[in-house]
């Protein structure tokens, strides 16, 4: 499970990152031997962890989980991938949730769960069966950056486990045509440039649709948290906050001095961070 892992991280984090710098690299290396050299590494890189993870890892953990394919058309079932089941074991996740929140209270209504921090990427919330089950049977489909939903190899898997544009008619059409529980990560981008322990950006938030950070640590102010309160009434949903402990020790973010990465990410709604984990190993997996 944790060679999976160590294979399984690398790869995600970087297809996430690809899409984005291929285009810029092959313009380069026109110009420039430097991106010729780091066209080949990157070749190479992924090369061997993808060769790795498809040719032994992935036949072994379809058979021990006894499935005969990745993604299916059943979402729910999607979301016990094996990277998703090993996710959890790897980072040793527990929960903790009040009584109150225990079977029959909500088997009759979707919610929304509000997490922090993001971190530079939430391993806790990829538990995805627990959302889906924990406080009843709706499947529980998670908010992204719209642009993640188009990037190759990685958007089959997301929209695969019921991923959704984090809009606010995708957030309501979830929850009232689908019959959805849906998930949030507050500080989403913003979050991902907060490597300090336990630290989470929800007070200057101002997402699209998650102006409702606030309503966490500002409840007095409507105008602010109108737009995911208004969506949870409209929808009868309950909020539920979430705090994921640990979040921002799994990956060390690289901040400029100067915040410019962060100000061009969160203009552009593309995280443009980059982090170590495990060893220093940049992009690596989580520690």
């Amino acid at each position: 499970m944790e060679l999976e892992r160590l294979i399984g991280l690398p790869l995600y984090m970087i297809g996430n990152i690809l899409p984005f710098a291929l285009p810029a690299l092959c313009l380069g290396s026109v110009f420039s031997s430097l991106c010729v050299s780091i066209l080949k590494f990157l070749a190479l890189y992924v090369g061997v962890l993808a060769g790795i993870g498809r040719l032994f890892l992935y036949p072994r953990f379809l058979k021990k989980y006894n499935r005969k394919k990745g993604i299916t058309s059943d979402m729910k079932e999607n979301q016990y991938l094996h990277t998703e089941r090993n996710n959890q074991k790897y980072v040793s996740l527990k929960f903790v949730w009040p009584e109150s929140l225990h079977r029959p209270a909500m088997d009759d209504t979707p919610c929304i769960f509000l997490a922090i921090p993001h971190g530079v990427a939430p391993l806790g919330i990829t538990a995805y069966p627990m959302w889906s089950k924990l406080f009843n049977d709706k499947l529980c489909s998670w908010v992204c950056a719209p642009v993640v939903l188009k990037l190759p190899i990685i958007s089959k898997f997301m929209q695969g486990m019921g991923y959704i544009p984090a809009k606010s008619s995708e957030i309501s059409n979830a929850l009232t045509k689908k019959d959805r529980n849906v998930g949030i990560i507050l500080d989403g981008v913003a979050g991902m440039f907060q490597s300090r322990n336990e630290v989470a950006y929800v007070k200057k938030r101002k997402g699209p649709c998650v102006k409702l950070s606030f309503f966490l640590v500002d409840p007095l102010s409507t105008r602010r948290c109108v737009g995911i309160v208004k969506i949870a009434l409209r929808a009868g949903a309950p909020l539920v906050p979430v705090y994921g402990f640990g979040h921002t020790k799994l990956w060390t973010a690289i901040v400029d001095p100067f915040g410019l990465l962060e100000r061009i990410s969160l203009a552009l709604d593309v995280s443009l961070v980059p982090f170590v984990g495990r060893w220093g190993w940049p992009i690596g997996p989580a520690r």
